[in-house]
């Protein structure tokens, strides 16, 4: 019996360290790493399923090709060779006939291995932005020159903490016991749909959604009318707060409690209290979410600088961990290319696909993701793929992209290959060990692009092994990869509480309310609240949908993995509405209902949830667009002011009693 030290591979915040117990070459238990600052013993309920899921009799075992027959299983060689040779005869027609759609479904530094390839393949078209967080990165970017988050054992320096669109029970379990330790401190939670974080909090508040911005700009002003503003640090640490407090100071909390819903006095008195300080503010992806989004996370940074809460132990405004990426070698090989890079967003891909930019797509090799899942609009997306002529997928599951592929490749799970593994938001890294042998004829993608860059005698070293990879991205911090396996240990270049020698990252070295990078990149230079596009109250949508439809994770599944466990016993997904709504709706608990939007619709068992706003229908994201339970059959396409993200939540949608089929006689 050995006890292996790994890490999760799910891409969310938590990535716990975990140690796995073997016995005779089989894993028999899974754990949280007791040691470990963060995981401290326990993992979620998502870690625990990826040893059900690597060990599912479901898992795809073989390269598998679709015929006119259907699938049939292929030796590796045949699927390389076939694989090599619509590469070469795509690239013949030049690299941007060939679209890379990549995500992180499945973490790890060595995933980005994938891109290396594609870029020394000469520069391909890829899939660019982000489903997630693209938004608030991009926003962080021009205000604070790099997204840097405070070590959350820092929190016991707070007074004030403010969740503001995170549900850290269900998304970030291992931030509770943190919140927990930070006794003296006020929790409140802003969100407009329920959120079992709500047990934590203090207060919570219900804003619209898609007001977040204009909510943080009325905070701002508060505390700039009544003289709480840290003019000290504003005057020498900022750049552009004339141009920031004009904006803000249009903002009452009248005016705010008539755009949010938010009640005035709750406005002022959160103002009062945020000023006091030590106060932080823990964003999530949910105020991100909509059309507006960029601009609503630029204005909570202002008012976090505003404040004076920036740069100081229990404040900041912290919104992802950005330690890794700033301080590792990059292994995706961005000086190979060749050609000037394409790019499709992400979030629109559906469109670009059916207009100019699938014209000539010869083919799609996906890896780490499941678009067709994930993507929104997703009967679009499907008619979309559908188009291009040859599609690979590569993955340890027969997700729904994987079903409308041409050539599938088995993938090696977590359990099967070692990696480096950092978090979004704490500055400790694990470097994984492989733990048991691979399952059939599973290869990792560092072994399938490797061959595959041989075979077409790309550059790249690509005889380098996992641990001279590893090596390679540590290589900055000084630190030795062979001594490190199987091991966790913290960046030595993180700081805990980032800005607190007052330089920034940004072109001017200060906090910057007006950018001039984001002037020159095409987007607004200082913080402004717009009207989300379709979630707006002026929408012309919103008189033939009248709710705000949310799709957010459960502590239970991530995006498409495990969503099986959601289903009620005859496949219906559940959604959520508050009591008075399915009162005013006529609807018991329990009935089946369809939700449309614009785009699509879906069956669902109502549900009665009384802490989510009276107009807010929730379906959790992720149920199978193939058998229409999935979520994204109702989302829009469509991008972030900022960012190239995904709008998901920027959707109304409508409720109707389902139509009972009687069988006749």
């Amino acid at each position: 019996m050995a006890l292996v030290r790994t890490a999760c591979p799910l891409n969310c915040y938590d990535t716990c360290t975990m140690l796995l117990t073997v016995r005779d070459g089989r894993v028999v238990e899974v754990r949280g790493d007791p040691d470990h600052p963060v995981t401290a013993g326990f993992v979620c309920p998502k870690a625990s399923a990826q040893l059900e899921r690597h060990y599912s009799s479901s898992r795809i075992l073989h390269p598998m090709l679709r015929t006119t027959g259907g699938w049939r299983r292929i030796s590796w060689r045949e699927a390389l060779d076939m694989l090599a040779g619509h590469l070469e005869r795509a690239r013949r027609a030049g690299p941007h006939t060939i679209l890379h759609y990549h995500d992180h479904g499945s973490s790890g530094l060595l995933k980005s291995l994938s891109r290396r390839f594609f870029n020394a393949l000469g520069g391909v078209t890829e899939a660019t932005g982000s489903l997630c967080w693209a938004a608030g990165v991009a926003a962080q970017r021009y205000d604070f020159g790099h997204h840097l988050a405070h070590d959350p054992s820092d929190l016991v320096h707070s007074r004030l903490i403010i969740l503001w669109g995170r549900n850290p029970v269900h998304t970030n379990i291992h931030l509770v016991p943190f919140l927990r330790r930070a006794r003296h401190a006020r929790v409140v939670l802003i969100d407009p749909g329920y959120s079992a974080s709500a047990a934590l909090a203090h207060q919570h508040l219900k804003p619209r959604p898609g007001t977040d911005g204009a909510l943080a700009l009325a905070l701002a002003a508060e505390i700039i009318r009544h003289d709480r503003a840290d003019l000290d640090f504003l005057t020498s640490c900022c750049l552009g707060y004339d141009r920031f407090q004009e904006a803000a100071l249009s903002w009452t909390p009248e005016r705010a409690g008539t755009v949010t819903g938010v009640d005035p006095e709750s406005i002022a008195s959160l103002a009062r209290g945020y000023a006091g300080g030590p106060s932080a503010i823990i964003l999530g992806y949910g105020m991100q979410r909509y059309s507006n989004s960029g601009q609503t996370v630029r204005a909570i940074d202002g008012l976090g600088a505003v404040a004076g809460q920036l740069g100081r132990p229990g404040g900041g405004v912290n919104y992802a961990n950005g330690w890794a990426e700033l301080t590792l070698t990059s292994l995706t090989g961005r000086e190979l290319r060749k050609h000037r890079q394409e790019g499709i967003p992400r979030a629109a891909l559906a469109d670009e696909l059916l207009g100019a930019a699938g014209r000539d797509m010869r083919m799609l090799v996906v890896t780490g993701a499941n678009p067709v899942n994930q993507l929104p609009d997703a009967s679009r997306t499907r008619r979309a793929l559908a188009t291009i002529p040859f599609k690979v997928v590569m993955d340890l599951r027969w997700s729904e992209t994987a079903q409308e592929a041409d050539l599938v490749l088995p993938a090696a799970s977590w359990l099967e290959q070692e990696d480096l593994f950092a978090s979004s938001w704490h500055k400790y890294l694990t470097y994984a060990e492989q733990v048991v042998a691979p399952r059939g004829e599973a290869r990792s993608e560092p072994q399938v692009f490797s061959e595959l860059a041989c075979m077409l005698d790309l550059p790249g070293d690509w005889q380098r092994q996992a641990g001279d990879w590893i090596q390679l991205a540590l290589e900055p911090l000084g630190l030795d990869a062979a001594g490190l396996r199987g091991s966790w240990f913290a960046n030595p270049a993180a700081q805990d509480v980032p800005w607190s020698d007052r330089l920034f990252m940004t072109p001017s070295g200060r906090f910057e309310f007006v950018s001039g990078l984001a002037v020159s990149e095409g987007a607004p230079a200082a913080a402004a609240y717009r009207e989300p596009a379709e979630a707006g109250l002026g929408s012309t949508w919103a008189p033939t949908y009248p709710f705000f439809f949310l799709s957010p994770r459960h502590r239970n599944h991530t995006h498409s993995q495990f969503y099986s466990n959601m289903l009620s016993v005859d496949g219906f997904p559940s959604v959520f509405l508050h009591p008075s709504a399915l009162a005013r709706l006529r609807i018991n608990p329990g009935e089946v209902v369809i939700v449309s939007s614009p785009r699509g619709s879906l069956q669902g068992r109502a549900q009665a949830r009384a802490g989510q706003r009276e107009d807010v229908v929730v379906v959790y994201e992720g149920g199978s667009v193939l058998t229409g339970a999935g979520a994204n059959l109702l989302t829009p396409q469509g991008l972030t002011d900022l960012g190239l993200g995904a709008r998901f939540y920027d959707c109304r949608c409508r409720v109707d009693r389902a139509v009972e089929e009687v069988a006749a006689g």
